[in-house]
């Protein structure tokens, strides 16, 4: 039995879309703003704009300023910055539009190889000359295409949609 001739199980490809469309996303979990995970979250999003979302459900955006025991400083745009407590149940996000492209063109290009590997398998045309009585499309074409496909697909969605980062206060 070659390789591509396994049958590629529906549920599997289910499987690995959905956990490649999770890693355009990371949430980091902590109890507190100065724990070490929270520390590192505040450090690599300072500057950036994120959204405080309370556990009331108010949101505020503004750029990060830092942030000092549970209070956040956010710098919102045309006004003086503001000082946001955050309790447990909080939300601190930041997207990032650039990163997401990447991310969903790379997952884009697995996702269309795994299409071609399936297609070359599955689609075919009876021919009695061949082997098998079956004609399978040349997969030296079909990868390459769906997985260019693919990936400039996953490109525009992760450019559109970008990469979120979130912290979560418990």
């Amino acid at each position: 039995m070659r390789p591509l001739d396994r049958r590629i199980q529906p549920g599997s490809a289910v499987t690995a879309l959905l956990l490649a469309l999770a890693s355009c996303a990371s949430v980091t979990r902590t109890s507190r703003l100065e724990s070490e995970a929270g520390g590192d979250w505040i450090t690599e999003s300072m500057g950036a704009e994120i959204v405080v979302e309370s556990t009331g459900g108010v949101k505020t955006t503004g750029r990060l300023l830092g942030a000092k025991a549970d209070v956040v400083h956010l710098q919102e745009t045309g006004l003086a910055p503001v000082a946001l407590p955050v309790a447990p149940g909080a939300n601190l996000r930041e997207t990032r539009r650039g990163r997401g492209a990447w991310q969903g063109a790379l997952v884009g290009a697995g996702i269309g190889v795994a299409m071609g590997l399936l297609l070359t398998q599955t689609a075919g045309s009876p021919n009695p000359d061949s082997a098998g009585g079956v004609e399978h499309p040349p997969g030296a074409v079909v990868i390459p295409l769906s997985a260019l496909a693919g990936t400039v697909l996953g490109g525009l969605l992760g450019f559109a949609a970008g990469a979120e980062r979130r912290l979560e206060l418990r």
